[in-house]
């Protein structure tokens, strides 16, 4: 069973163990123009450091869920947070890329 939480209009689904569906996340910003679609969550769990906060964390703190109305991945809040973080540096850094250099003269 789950429940679904509304974080800045964003209904995001919520286990009976408390993990957040970080999938919903990411639609919803992509929807926006906060992200893109290679930074899905399976790349973030792939990100550097996220597999030792993982193993401090315990294996139950993320799980994927396959097939379904339901499916996706479901994080513990730390990770939820660390992922919405995750896509807005990632943002901010390729919209830095993407800007001509600025020369001073």
């Amino acid at each position: 069973m789950s429940k679904l939480v509304i974080i800045e209009n964003t209904i995001v689904r919520q286990d009976a163990f408390g993990r957040y569906c970080l999938n919903n996340l990411h639609r919803t910003a992509v929807a926006q123009g906060k992200a893109t679609e290679s930074q899905r969550p399976s790349n973030f769990l792939k990100s550097e450091g996220i597999s030792k906060i993982i193993k401090v964390l315990g294996k139950n703190s993320v799980h994927t869920m396959h097939g379904g109305i339901e499916s996706g991945i479901l994080a513990v809040e730390t990770l939820a947070t660390r992922y919405a973080t995750w896509l807005k540096k990632e943002t901010i850094i390729e919209k830095i890329e993407q800007q001509p250099p600025v020369i001073i003269t």
